[in-house]
């Protein structure tokens, strides 16, 4: 056998079953073709994923001892590759059609785990999105606060200046008031003085200062 069968083909499910009866002469290809019969019927692989690894398996060994003779018997290629031989071929095509069956279930099984990966991706994005728009939500709020706060300290910060000019124009307005009083009171001082002074008036010359010019 020059090529290894495709993995189509119905004998690759048959041996996995156990439909298919060949003694295996490669003691690896028989050890992994036995697992994977273990693994089928404990439900732990499907049946697609073990012919996978069977058929990847044979592709990578081709070359190894036994194995093409073996092969050969799987595909009837040699005279002594019997299914079993109280297994009428009906009985094979019976099988077969439940193979067919339960790989129509399983791809079902598969677009149903599809299915559901795709609502837990939706929900998920849902939630990312969900989120987000609360964590948008919330920085609006810190934002919006934060701008209150701001304000108020504006608001406190005009007040304090209005407060100092008013404080600093009444000191102004108190100083000039100040200023003009006292400047009232020296005007009012220089008044008196100069009501004190008295005015020296020359004075007149007796009858006898005319006459003797005195």
């Amino acid at each position: 056998m020059k090529t290894i069968p495709s993995k189509d083909r119905k004998e690759w499910r048959l041996l996995l079953t156990g439909d298919l009866n060949v003694p295996l002469k490669n003691f690896f290809f028989q050890m992994k073709v036995t697992q994977a019969k273990n693994q089928i019927l404990s439900g732990k692989v499907e049946l697609e994923e073990a012919v996978e690894e069977i058929y990847e398996l044979c592709q990578k060994f081709r070359q190894a001892k036994y194995m093409e003779e073996d092969l050969d018997r799987i595909f009837g290629e040699r005279q002594e590759t019997p299914v079993s031989q109280t297994t009428p071929n009906k009985q094979v095509e019976n099988r077969v059609k439940q193979i067919e069956k339960t790989e129509e279930k399983s791809v079902k099984s598969e677009e149903n785990r599809a299915q559901n990966k795709e609502k837990i991706i939706q929900k998920i994005k849902k939630q990312e999105i969900e989120a987000r728009n609360l964590r948008i939500k919330t920085e609006r709020e810190e934002l919006e606060k934060i701008k209150l706060e701001l304000e108020k300290e504006r608001e406190k910060a005009r007040q304090l200046i209005a407060k100092q000019l008013e404080e600093e124009r009444k000191n102004r307005l108190k100083i000039a008031e100040q200023k003009r009083l006292k400047a009232e009171q020296e005007k009012q001082k220089l008044q008196k003085v100069t009501k004190r002074k008295k005015v020296v008036k020359p004075k007149k010359k007796s009858f006898w200062g005319y006459i003797f010019g005195k």
